[in-house]
């Protein structure tokens, strides 16, 4: 058949002698074209673990994954703390970690919802575990668990021991279980400085402080929040023990600060029995011949957090958590937690000697502060009131609240604000001539 197209017939015998020519080698070498093979089948570098749900409960599985050097934990999966891994009930989690060759990787798990059963090193890598490691290759590895319910742990793990360098008690002891002393000075209790301990975080079996107290006879009132994770406050004075919480948080945790409590040797009388809630108040009456006392926190389980406030009233003094003022007016100050952000709100009372307008004061007046030293009061949970603040205050001065989201990057602010360096038009009362005014507020997001 004759083409009818000779000119594309043409530049297509063009297109395949270029192509010949091209293929023919380069650089007039005359060498073979080489065609490099794909590469099929390799395997990226790193430890695939799989955990399989064979509990056969119901109820599922969460896990992290930890790489360790010797048994400091180096890395997590996930990365962000709290976060864990899931699985429906009967199937399984698997991940590809790039972790260190030649350092451990370890599986911690426990059942959906968790409860006081786990595997492995469990949730927070503290546990110990037979089998539930391996170390991670140098190149492309695998490693598998089956999770069944007779190979769960049920007694949760002891913490490690901690070094005792716990905020606000300072312990330079150095065994654990042991009474240790301390490095804290200048722990006066006067009628208008209170003593405040709080810590975040430091495990301490006990730490201890010892606190001057005024030489005449009073109130000493102890206010304790313990926050979530239980712990035990005692106070001794005069040679006796004068005020003991017992253990005071979550009554979720009595197996697990039990657990620790035998693990360090404590005697049965120690034993946690939890009372909730973790926070609340108690006191006792003091001569005028006891003249200090020793504060014992016993708080045994990580991340922890307390906060402790030692008040005197009593003699010269108008009344307990007395501050910056003449008296006999005093404010009863607190404050309830509204805003449903994940948030606690801390908080601090001002007093100011001159009016800004008729509704404000002016925050360049401020003439005092409660709590002092610092130390702010922290709220106790969502829709939770404070302990009303007995505020001993000049008559006639203004007396304000200022409030901010704790451990918060958001600057908003309540009041004057956590530094009383702004003004407002309804965060304040009048300091009275004689009696007491409440100033109480329910902070809420907007």
């Amino acid at each position: 058949m004759q083409n009818s197209h000779p000119h594309k017939f043409l530049a297509l015998l063009i297109l395949l002698g270029t192509v010949l020519i091209g293929l023919s080698g380069c650089g007039g070498g005359g060498g073979p074209l080489v065609v490099p093979k794909p590469i099929i089948g390799i395997n990226p570098p790193g430890l695939t673990y799989t955990l399989k749900d064979q509990c056969a409960d119901g109820r599922g599985v969460q896990a992290r994954f930890f790489e360790y050097r010797g048994t400091s934990i180096t890395d997590t999966w996930p990365s962000t703390t709290g976060n864990v891994y899931t699985a429906n009930p009967g199937d399984s989690i698997s991940q590809r970690l790039l972790c260190t060759p030649g350092l451990n990787v370890c599986s911690g798990a426990t059942k959906r919802p968790d409860d006081e059963t786990y595997w492995g090193v469990g949730l927070d890598g503290r546990a110990g575990c037979n089998n539930c490691c391996t170390t991670c290759p140098s190149g492309s590895g695998t490693f598998g668990l089956n999770l069944t319910c007779s190979s769960a742990t049920t007694t949760p793990p002891p913490p490690p021991p901690p070094s005792f360098d716990g905020v606000g008690s300072n312990q330079v002891g150095t065994e654990f279980g042991r009474t240790s002393t301390t490095g804290r000075t200048n722990l006066n209790l006067t009628c208008t400085d209170d003593v405040v301990f709080e810590n975040q975080g430091t495990v301490v079996l006990p730490s201890v402080d010892v606190v001057a107290l005024p030489s005449e006879a009073g109130t000493v009132t102890l206010e304790y929040n313990a926050f979530r994770i239980p712990d035990r406050f005692v106070v001794e004075a005069g040679g006796r023990v004068v005020i003991d919480t017992q253990y005071v948080g979550s009554s979720n945790s009595v197996a697990e600060v039990n657990a620790v409590l035998n693990h360090y040797g404590f005697t049965p009388t120690s034993q946690a029995v939890i009372i909730s809630p973790g926070r609340g108040s108690t006191s006792f009456q003091k001569s005028a011949g006891i003249t200090s006392a020793v504060v014992r926190i016993y708080a045994p389980l990580p991340g922890t957090e307390w906060r402790v406030t030692l008040k005197f009233a009593g003699g010269s003094c108008t009344g307990p958590g007395s501050g910056p003022g003449s008296g006999p007016g005093s404010v009863s100050g607190s404050i309830t937690d509204g805003c449903n952000d994940g948030f606690d709100i801390q908080y601090r009372f001002y007093q100011y000697s001159r009016r800004s307008g008729s509704n404000a004061w002016d925050a360049s007046s401020r003439v005092g502060v409660w709590p002092r030293g610092g130390q702010v009061w922290i709220t106790s949970g969502l829709g939770q009131q404070s302990q009303p603040h007995g505020l001993s205050c000049t008559p006639g001065y203004g007396v304000c609240y200022g409030a901010s989201r704790r451990n918060s990057n958001n600057t908003s602010y309540w009041g004057t604000g956590i530094d009383g360096d702004n003004q407002c038009t309804d965060c304040c009362v009048t300091c009275p001539q004689t009696g007491d005014v409440r100033l109480g507020k329910r902070l809420t997001c907007s």
